[in-house]
Parts: structure tokens; sequence; C-alpha cells
């Protein structure tokens, strides 16, 4: 009888520890796991977008250019201009389509990054606008800045989230066709000159 309650235990024991470790193992339950895959170039098509459409004023000029940066050599496209308080809400950005094999891609991929640079440290947000929303709230992530600091901006597809007076969409990314990094507006104290760099983007699958 005790040899049977003995093993019963060193089974019971054995079993817990599986368990925990299986729990260890999964981030304890909810937590994502770390992107990990090995990231593939995309390729992207570059546009600078004004305000005037919505009859502002505001400015933004592109330069493309091929820099050497810790011994290689980028496309580099820089954007620069000012955010003016003729419109409330105006904002400039700089737009990036995907070519066909980059857009597919993106719609199952973990996460997205890129380098980055400003003159102004100024906040901007990296939007991913989807179809199915209406109202202009698209799903962003903010980005800090330091002047002249470069930092690669890594952004984990579940961490984009629409502002608070968005009609509450869920994310889609079999509904994405583009990405805008882009200004804040005038009501957030987005209004007078800046200046970005951006280079090196990567998709991780």
């Amino acid at each position: 009888m005790k040899n049977s309650k003995k093993a019963l235990f060193s089974l019971l024991c054995v079993a817990f520890c599986v368990v925990i470790f299986a729990c260890a193992s999964s981030g304890g339950g909810g937590a994502s796991a770390p992107v990990s895959s090995e990231p593939v170039s995309g390729v992207f098509k570059f546009e600078a977008n004004d305000d005037s459409n919505d009859k502002g004023t505001s400015k933004i000029v592109m330069t493309v250019a091929d820099e050497v940066i810790d011994g290689v050599t980028y496309k580099t496209y820089k954007f620069k201009g000012e955010v003016t308080n003729k419109i409330q809400y105006g904002v400039v950005d700089a737009t990036l389509t995907p070519d066909d094999d980059t857009l597919a891609l993106l719609k199952t991929c973990k996460a997205i990054s890129f380098k980055m640079v400003t003159t102004d440290g100024r906040p901007y947000n990296v939007e991913a606008p989807i179809s199915s929303v209406t109202d202009w709230g698209f799903h962003r992530y903010p980005v800090k800045t330091e002047p002249n600091v470069v930092q690669e901006v890594k952004i984990e597809m579940r961490m984009f989230m629409q502002p608070s007076w968005a009609q509450a969409v869920r994310f889609s990314q079999t509904r994405l066709t583009k990405f805008r990094i882009q200004t804040f507006n005038a009501a957030e104290g987005g209004v007078g000159p800046f200046e970005f760099k951006v280079w090196d983007f990567k998709i991780y699958p």
C-alpha cells in the first residue's frame, strides 16, 4: 500500500512539473512570444501628401537619395515642411504603398520595422488604414523621437490601435493596403516645422 501511494505521489509530481514547464514556455498564459523570424526587405512607393484637399496650407516636400549608412548603401526618404493651423485637424504624411509581393507579406506578418531620424524631435504616428474604417479613425502607433538620434522603429501588428474618438473596428491585416507616417495635427500640438528621414523597411513573417 505504501509503495502504491509513493508511486501515485511521484506521478502527480511529474504531471505538475510538466504543467509548470508548459506554462513557462508559453509565456504564462496570454503573453505574446517575441518576434524572432528573420526579416525581409519590403518594397514601397513613397509619396508626400499635404492637407490642401481639406483646404489647409501645410507643406511637405520629399527628397530621395542613396546614402551610405554604417557601411551599407540605402535609399533614404526625407520629408520636410510645416504644419499650419489653417484647419484644426490638418496633417501631412508620407504614404508608403507596397508592391504586390510586399502587400502579400504584410497581410500575414508579425511585425514591421524601419530606421528613422528627425531634426525636430517631434512625435509621429504610423498609421495603418484599412477599408472597414470609415470615420478616419484609422489604427495607428505613436513614435516618440529625439532630435538627430537614429532609431529603429519596430511595430508588432497587434500594437496598432484606434484613437479614442473613433468608432471601434477590429484591426484586420487582410484589409491593409498602405502605411502612413503622419504628423500630429493642430489640435494635438503638431503646428510648426518638421523634418524626418526614413529608410531600411523590413517585414517580419
